[in-house]
């Protein structure tokens, strides 16, 4: 019966029905509670409803129950970083890698949280990281042209903000970032050429007014962190 509540909770929360889903992994709970992946997947749906501090506590509970769940430390990274708690959730998703060496979106939000502390080389190394698991998130290239540019390897950088653009060319902010890279290089043809195109998306844009404030921030470029393959409350050891 334990195991019923929470395919349903799971199901539920894949609906967005998170109040159902709370109820039924707690009933799951209720009945269970030595099962690790019942605290795991009620903390994802906290995680879902922005409440953090409940989300821990379910995290913290499917790790101890089973200390090597990787997605559970993971899933407390997460939780950490929402909540500014940025030195734990390096840790949690430490833990989580050690556990799980090809764990793509722990190295990528250990670069974020590793960012937002100021450390750009540990980041670097860890979008690198995230590369060899996942070339395919526009996203980490993205964001790894981010932190290239913003210790001076423009080269680089351009690199990656074209292969972004590549994998997502309807996504404005890679070419932002790149008119904003290529004008410090000099190049102002392809600076131009970026601004041009994105100036004309906009106008056709049912997002103006979010990308005119982009491109008016252009030469202050940004870091997005939204990671595009976000764990479900499906996942599993």
């Amino acid at each position: 019966m334990s195991g019923a509540y929470c395919g349903r909770g799971v199901s539920y929360e894949k609906l967005e029905r998170y109040q159902d889903a709370l109820r039924d992994l707690s009933n799951a709970i209720r009945l269970d509670s030595s099962d690790a992946i019942y605290f795991y997947n009620r903390g994802n749906v906290q995680s879902r409803m922005e409440e953090y501090s409940q989300a821990l506590a379910d995290y913290t509970a499917a790790l101890h129950r089973d200390p090597d769940f990787p997605s559970a430390y993971y899933g407390r990274g997460m939780a950490y970083k929402e909540l500014k708690k940025l030195e734990p959730a390096i840790d949690d998703f430490s833990a989580a890698i050690r556990l799980k060496p090809d764990y793509a979106q722990a190295y990528f939000y250990r670069a974020v949280c590793r960012q937002m502390l100021g450390n750009l080389h540990a980041a670097i190394k860890d979008c690198q990281e995230c590369l060899k698991y996942d070339v395919g998130s526009y996203l980490v290239h993205y964001n790894f042209g981010f932190l290239l540019e913003k210790i001076g390897e423009r080269a680089m950088a351009l690199v990656h903000y074209g292969e972004a653009i590549r994998l997502n060319p309807d996504e404005l902010y890679p070419y932002i970032n790149r008119s904003h890279c290529y004008y410090e290089y000099h190049d102002y043809e392809n600076a131009s050429n970026d601004m041009v195109h994105i100036l004309t998306t906009i106008a056709e844009s049912d997002c103006k007014l979010l990308y005119l404030d982009a491109v008016l921030d252009t030469f202050n470029p940004r870091w997005y962190e939204k990671y595009d393959h976000a764990p479900s409350t499906e996942e599993v050891k």
